[in-house]
């Protein structure tokens, strides 16, 4: 759907980041497990935080999130393509997957995205990515894993809500790789 919309509309949504990030909430971050995808990259930190204080580490791993995608689809070309490759079942856990793909851009070689997915008992939810074999998960973990030993998990929420913060004021679309959002 969403490659859909850029073919169609791509240069008039590239140059609004309103509509850039309005795209990732309605049709890429729902397909994501929020809840699983926190426990994986906090561990020991989730399952001890108070739940005000995961949906407030979420609140702002959302928008981390939402930065990425949204940097990412604004530099998609309507000439680029993404390919499909066949879905990997695992063969201990018929409700785990990974959907191999290649996203392919004039001028650039190919990125290869994995997403892992596991099925719940309505669909299939995301729970990691990785990008030319670098975990989203990982590389979170193991950022905020630092922070979380600096200052706990008030400490990586407020980390976190500062580095959303230019975002959110100035209209921009902008990111950090995870290892520098400490």
């Amino acid at each position: 759907e969403v490659l859909a919309i850029l073919k169609q509309d791509g240069e008039k949504i590239r140059n609004n980041p309103e509509e850039i990030v309005r795209l990732a909430n309605e049709h890429i971050l729902p397909l994501f497990d929020f809840d699983k995808m926190s426990y994986f990259v906090l561990g020991k930190a989730w399952t001890q935080a108070a739940p005000e204080k995961k949906a407030e580490f979420q609140k702002e791993f959302k928008e981390l999130l939402i930065s990425t995608y949204a940097t990412a689809l604004s530099k998609f070309s309507t000439s680029g393509e993404v390919l499909y490759k066949d879905t990997i079942v695992s063969p201990k856990n018929a409700k785990i997957a990974i959907v191999p793909t290649e996203i392919r851009q004039k001028g650039a070689g190919p990125i290869q995205v994995a997403y892992r997915m596991f099925q719940t008992n309505e669909d299939w939810r995301i729970y990691d990515v990785v990008i030319d074999g670098v975990s989203l998960v990982t590389n979170y973990r193991d950022s905020f894993a630092s922070e979380i030993r600096a200052g706990g998990i008030d400490g990586l929420i407020s980390k976190l809500g500062e580095h959303n913060a230019p975002q959110e004021q100035s209209g921009t679309v902008t990111v950090q790789p995870a290892s520098q959002t400490q």
